[in-house]
């Protein structure tokens, strides 16, 4: 089964050019948002070195952030529902799936390219681990494409001596 799923992910077309450029936005709001945010201080607090989090683009996931780029005229609303990354509650409230999540890329190898096409994000908590409902912790955007890897260029170093498999991407950044 999983060789596969993984023969029907190479063969999946490119998505769109207009969802990687809003995707790669996305990132981009996410990831400057990440200094002195909670999802720095929750970095930390897991014994993650802010600073390497951020070089491998972690973000702090908001709702804002996403606002954000429809003011600026980087995304439409739709655009943003569409892709996952929002939800609305009426007219006027929104939200994400994302909210209040340390956030990271996950990438998709098209080509000869890594291509940015979804989000991993775990749950800010910083009450005691066991009660914080495991099904909470952790997430990834359903953007419609494939999940992807989490700092893929490490597969291209060819003095790369291993490579560590990790449950999940938190574990990754530590």
């Amino acid at each position: 089964k999983t060789e596969s799923r993984y023969r029907q992910t190479l063969r999946q077309e490119m998505p769109p050019l207009r969802f990687l450029e809003v995707i790669e936005e996305a990132q981009s709001y996410l990831h400057s948002a990440f200094p002195n945010s909670k999802a720095a201080i929750y970095a930390e607090r897991r014994g993650l070195y802010s600073p390497e989090a951020h070089e491998h683009g972690a973000g702090h996931g908001n709702a804002a952030a996403f606002l954000k780029m429809v003011k600026e005229g980087r995304a439409a609303l739709e655009e943003l529902e569409q892709y996952g990354l929002i939800w609305r509650r009426g007219k006027t409230r929104f939200g994400s799936v994302l909210e209040d999540r340390l956030t990271a890329p996950l990438y998709v190898r098209y080509g000869d390219e890594w291509l940015l096409t979804n989000f991993y994000g775990r749950r800010l908590w910083f009450g005691p681990r066991e009660k914080e409902p495991k099904e909470h912790r952790h997430h990834k955007v359903d953007t419609g494409f494939p999940q992807g890897a989490f700092n893929p260029q490490v597969l291209e170093d060819p003095g790369l001596g291993r490579i560590v498999l990790t449950e999940s991407v938190i574990d990754a950044l530590s």
